[in-house]
């Protein structure tokens, strides 16, 4: 990525269609971005590779229809995070996982590598989060 808008593009075989036209990025997992029916990819829109703690939303956008939705934002995102990407789907159930910034990012405790979880979205409940991580992250562990 190089801070630039890109588009999304759908290989399907030898047919390769545009699925988005916006101005914004669209970060593709390295693995796990087609649902279970193969109709949806999943996605971060964050502006750099390096840029997940100031990334809101995970959103996926339909292959037939070009179709967008988020399935969740982040909610207290500021210019710390906690900020969310590199979303995945479950292989058979429609359920996202994606990684997490700690909710109490700010200044002093700015997203990192070391201040994120994992959670998970079921499509059934769109914007709700569940944690997958069991870390104690209480003070002084925070």
């Amino acid at each position: 990525m190089n801070g630039k808008s890109s588009p999304l593009f759908a290989y399907r075989g030898a047919e390769v269609r545009q699925l988005t036209s916006d101005l914004q990025n669209h970060y593709l997992s390295p693995y796990g971005v087609f649902s279970p029916d193969n109709q949806w990819l999943v996605y971060d829109p964050r502006t750099a590779e390096a840029a997940m703690g100031s990334n809101p939303v995970i959103e996926k956008v339909n292959i037939a229809t070009g179709q967008r939705e988020v399935l969740y934002r982040v909610p207290n995102q500021n210019e710390y995070g906690p900020g969310c990407g590199t979303p995945t789907w479950h292989p058979l159930e429609n359920k996202i996982i994606f990684i997490h910034g700690l909710d109490n990012a700010d200044h002093d405790r700015p997203y990192d590598l070391h201040r994120r979880t994992c959670v998970m979205v079921d499509e059934a409940n769109p914007g709700i989060a569940t944690r997958l991580d069991a870390r104690d992250v209480t003070v002084p562990f925070s």
